[in-house]
C-alpha cells in the first residue's frame, strides 16, 4: 500500500511538474523507462501506459517551451540516430515473425527517440546531474532489494531474486551487468555531485548502493556480472597513476568474495573459462554459430525476434562431444552484437556500433575539454559515463539488451555533457542560445544556484564610499 502510494504521488508530480519543466520530464522518463513503476503498483498504475503518458508530457512540455530546446554541439547523433530507426523499421516491415517484430519495434523506437530528446534537454550540469540521480536510483532501488534478499540467502543459480513478471532488467544477469554499470556513475556522484555537497549525509545512500551492487552481482549467481566487475577494475586500473592501489583492491574483493559466497558460486563462476562444458553458455555459443550462417542467407536481418528461426535447427551447430539439452527450442541471441546481426543485418550492425563508438568520441572531447578548462567535475562526469557505457557493452556481449534503455541513456548522456561547452581560456560556459549570459541567467541569492551553473558565486562588490 505505502509502495502504490508512493510511486503513485511521484508519477502525479512529474505529470504536474514536467509540463512546464522538461528537464523535470525528462527524469520522468528516465525513471520510468528503468524502474517500470507501473509492473510493480497494485492499485492507480496498473494497466495504465505510464510510458506513453510521461513521453507524451515531455512532448508537450517540449513544444511550449521550444526556447529551452539547446542543439547539440555535435549533430552526428541528429543523424544517426534517425537513421538506425528508419533502418529498424525498414526491417521489420520485413521480418520473419511480424507479429512479434512489431512490439519489440514499439519498444526500441521509443527508446532511440527518447535519446534523441535528451541531448535537446539536459544542457547544463544540474540537469546532467539530476538525470545520473534518477539514473542511479532507478537501479539502485533493483539493487537494494537483491541485496536485502542475497544477505539471508535468498541468491543461488536459477533464484529470481526480483519478481522476473515486472521485465526491465530483472532478469539475473541484466540485473548483475546494471548493477556493476552504476558503479562509475555512483563514484561520480560521491566525489563531485552537487546535492552531495549540499546534503553530505546522501553519501551513505551511495555507498549502499554500491554494497547492494556487489550483493546483487553475487547473488545473481551470473558470470556477466563477475566479467563486468573485472572490466571494470580493470579501466580503473589502467587509468590510475597508482595501479597497485587497484590490484590491490582487486584482491581484497577476491578475498571477500571467496569469504562470503558458497561452493556452489565459485563452481558456478568458474564455467567462465570452460564454456563448451556447460549448458548455458553453450547455448550462446551455438546460436552464435547459427546467426553467422543466418546472415549469409538473409544480410539485411530476419527482423525483431528473428532468433525465433533456429527452432530446431541449432542441433546442426552442435560439434565434436557437445551437450545440448532442449535443442529443439529456440535460443536467443544471448549477445548485443548477435542481436543486431541476426534482426538487422550488417548493415543495422554497422549503424549500431557506430553510434556506440560516437557516444565514445563524446566522452573523450568532453573528458579533455574538462581538463583544458580546469573543471575537474566534467572530466570526471565524462570519465564515469565512458567506464559506465563500456561495462554494460562487455556485459552485453553476453546478454540481448541492444534496445534497452541502459545503452541508450548513456549515449544520449555522453552528447549531452559535450552541449554545454566551456571555453579553454576562461573555463566559462559558453552561451547556448546565443544571447549574452548576464540575460541569459538571472541571479539568485544561494551559491548552489551558480554551482549548479558552473560559475562561481557573486563576488561582494567593492564598498566604494
Amino acid at each position: 500500500m505505502i509502495t502504490d502510494l508512493l510511486l503513485s504521488v511521484v508519477f502525479l508530480t512529474i505529470m504536474a511538474l514536467g509540463i512546464s519543466k522538461p528537464s523535470v520530464a525528462m527524469a520522468g522518463v528516465i525513471w520510468v523507462d528503468v524502474l517500470r513503476p507501473q509492473t510493480m503498483s497494485s492499485s492507480f498504475l496498473v494497466g495504465k501506459p505510464v510510458s506513453l503518458i510521461v513521453v507524451l508530457v515531455l512532448c508537450v512540455s517540449l513544444l511550449l517551451g521550444w526556447k529551452r530546446w539547446s542543439a547539440p554541439v555535435k549533430k552526428a547523433n541528429l543523424v544517426l540516430l534517425p537513421i538506425f530507426m528508419g533502418w529498424i523499421t525498414l526491417t521489420t516491415t520485413e521480418a520473419l515473425f511480424p507479429h512479434y517484430a512489431w512490439w519489440k519495434y514499439d519498444i526500441a523506437v521509443k527508446t532511440i527517440f527518447i535519446a534523441i530528446l535528451v541531448s535537446l534537454v539536459l544542457n547544463s550540469r544540474h540537469k546532467m546531474e539530476t538525470a545520473i540521480w534518477i539514473f542511479v536510483i532507478s537501479v539502485g532501488f533493483f539493487c537494494t532489494q537483491a541485496g536485502l534478499k542475497t544477505l539471508i540467502g535468498g541468491g543461488g543459480y536459477g533464484v529470481h531474486l526480483l519478481n522476473a513478471s515486472s521485465g526491465g532488467i530483472t532478469e539475473s544477469s541484466t540485473l548483475s551487468a546494471a548493477a556493476i554499470m552504476a558503479l562509475p556513475l555512483i563514484f561520480y556522484l560521491i566525489k563531485h555531485g552537487l546535492l552531495v555537497k549540499e546534503f553530505p549525509l546522501l553519501r551513505l545512500v551511495l555507498y549502499w548502493f554500491i554494497a547492494a551492487s556487489l550483493l546483487t552481482m553475487v547473488g545473481t549467481y551470473a558470470r556477466t556480472g563477475l566479467v563486468c566487475l573485472a572490466a571494470f577494475i580493470g579501466l580503473n586500473a589502467v587509468a590510475s597513476k597508482d595501479k597497485w592501489k587497484y590490484v590491490l583492491g582487486g584482491l581484497c574483493v577476491a578475498a571477500g568474495l571467496a569469504a562470503f559466497t558458497s561452493d556452489e558460486w565459485a563452481t558456478r563462476m568458474s564455467t567462465v573459462t570452460t564454456a563448451t562444458q556447460e549448458n548455458s553458455a553453450l547455448g550462446r555459443i551455438v546460436v552464435w554459430r547459427w546467426t553467422i550462417d543466418f546472415v549469409k542467407d538473409k544480410p539485411l536481418g530476419g527482423g525483431f525476434q528473428a532468433y525465433l528461426a533456429n527452432r530446431y535447427n541449432l542441433v546442426d551447430y552442435i560439434q565434436g562431444d557437445e551437450f545440448l539439452d532442449r535443442v529443439t527450442d529456440p535460443r536467443a541471441f544471448h549477445s548485443i552484437i548477435f542481436e543486431v546481426l541476426g534482426e538487422h543485418g550488417y548493415i543495422g550492425l554497422f549503424i549500431f556500433c557506430t553510434i556506440l563508438s560516437y557516444g565514445m568520441w563524446c566522452n573523450y572531447l568532453s573528458q579533455r575539454q574538462g581538463r583544458r578548462s580546469g573543471e575537474l567535475w566534467r572530466e570526471d562526469m565524462a570519465i564515469a559515463l565512458a567506464r559506465a557505457l563500456i561495462v554494460i557493452c562487455i556485459g552485453g556481449l553476453f546478454i540481448a539488451i541492444a534496445f534497452y534503455p541502459m545503452i541508450w541513456f548513456l549515449v544520449a548522456f555522453a552528447v549531452s555533457l559535450h552541449n554545454v561547452p566551456f571555453t579553454a581560456e576562461t573555463g566559462q560556459r559558453e552561451s547556448t542560445s546565443g544571447e549574452p549570459l548576464a540575460r541569459e541567467l538571472r541571479p539568485a541569492r544561494t551559491s548552489i544556484y551558480w554551482q549548479y551553473r558552473g560559475f562561481p558565486p557573486p563576488a561582494k562588490p567593492p564598498d566604494v564610499r
